[in-house]
């Protein structure tokens, strides 16, 4: 039942991230999540307004998991998964997850590392089994 509805969680947190996007519009400079993800990760320049994006697209991520099992992600914990979602996947590529909302096993080996390193520096050990089923299998 729990991993049913991580499974759940998961859709509707990618659904979510693509609500976060309300001008229909793609993020400057970005392209397919495939060309993206040749420079996945944030850029030590990056802009504030890009930062700011990237992290509300992260805490909407991070608030439908945290939603879907309150009782075993802390506000605390999803704090962390935004903080190393942001670190590590930079805007183009959570604007190109929300808009496109492709099936976690899709995206590029890369990007589906910095989500499993991001669940298991911050989420509980059998959140995280659940959630790596979703992004590996």
């Amino acid at each position: 039942m729990r991993r049913n509805g991580l499974a759940a969680a998961l859709v509707v947190a990618v659904a979510l991230l693509a609500s976060a996007c309300t001008d229909n519009k793609a993020p400057r400079g970005s392209g397919t999540a495939s060309s993206a993800v040749n420079s996945f990760a944030p850029p030590s320049s990056e802009s504030p307004s890009d930062t700011a994006l990237a992290r509300s697209l992260a805490r909407t991520f991070a608030d439908g998991l945290q939603q879907s099992a309150p009782t075993r992600i802390t506000p605390r914990q999803a704090d962390c998964l935004v903080d190393q979602v942001v670190a590590h996947l930079n805007v183009q590529v959570l604007s190109n997850i929300a808009s496109g909302q492709p099936d976690p096993r899709t995206l590029p080996e890369p990007v589906r590392t910095a989500f499993v390193d991001a669940f298991e520096r911050c989420l509980p050990p059998d959140v995280v089994a659940a959630l790596q089923d979703r992004f590996h299998s």
